[in-house]
């Protein structure tokens, strides 16, 4: 009989502590890194574009990959022309090409960045009418 109450007044123990809900505890969230990415396309010279991926990291230097894909806008699609890429690592990285593409096309460079903290970061520059 004692038996039978010992495991009745537990399971009533049991119950009441499930019922009882825990304390919420308020959760910080801190941003785990932060980067400023910028895909810029412009007239250099009078025969080249100049194309500028520009990766500004916040909190710590990363090791990073930029990646831009020249476009050119062809029957209303945009195809790619060339490829450019650079790594390099710290809190600045960038990647600075001047190719000279032929007239009469629109232009656009498709930017990707790859680092330890962020993947496939992907932005389009402005068009550029060449």
């Amino acid at each position: 009989m004692k038996k039978a109450i010992s495991i009745f007044l537990s399971m009533c123990l049991l119950t009441v502590l499930v019922a009882v809900p825990a304390k919420a505890e308020p959760t910080n969230i801190q941003p785990y890194g932060t980067v400023s990415f910028s895909v810029i396309l412009s007239k250099y010279s009078s025969t080249q574009v100049e194309i500028d991926l520009k990766a500004i990291f916040g909190n710590s230097g990363e090791s990073c990959t930029l990646n831009a894909v020249l476009q050119r806008k062809v029957n209303g699609s945009w195809t790619t022309y060339d490829t450019y890429s650079g790594s390099g690592s710290g809190y600045y990285v960038r990647l600075l090409k001047r190719p000279a593409p032929p007239k009469g096309y629109t232009y656009r460079v498709k930017g990707t960045l790859n680092s330890t903290t962020f993947t496939n970061i992907v932005q389009y520059s402005n068009e550029l009418s060449w």
